[in-house]
């Protein structure tokens, strides 16, 4: 599965994640994840920050702890999320149309 903006990554059973945030930097891709509860429903405060890494046709996803890296990619990430965690089940409604 590739991910991309208002998508859903499950890294794991009942580890989902949401993908508030994309950008690319240096040629690179970068995703701002907001975790899901298991059914989906509703945002769990939890974030993280992921580099989208491409190999044999599969996305591999590295979490980002570099702090000069997030400096520099935090702004581009997030520029409307203050809007995404007023709204979560509307948000997540939406996604579930697809």
């Amino acid at each position: 599965m590739k991910s991309g903006l208002y998508t859903i990554i499950e890294f794991a059973e009942n580890d989902k994640w949401f993908v508030i945030g994309e950008t690319t930097y240096n040629d690179e891709k970068y995703n701002y994840l907001i975790k899901v509860t298991p059914d989906e429903n509703d945002f769990i405060e939890e974030f993280m920050t992921v580099k989208c890494i491409m190999n044999n046709g599969e996305e591999y996803f590295d979490e980002v702890t570099d702090q000069a890296i997030l400096k520099e990619i935090m702004p581009k990430l997030i520029p409307n999320l203050d809007e995404l965690l007023q709204n979560p089940k509307e948000a997540l409604e939406e996604l579930n149309k697809y």
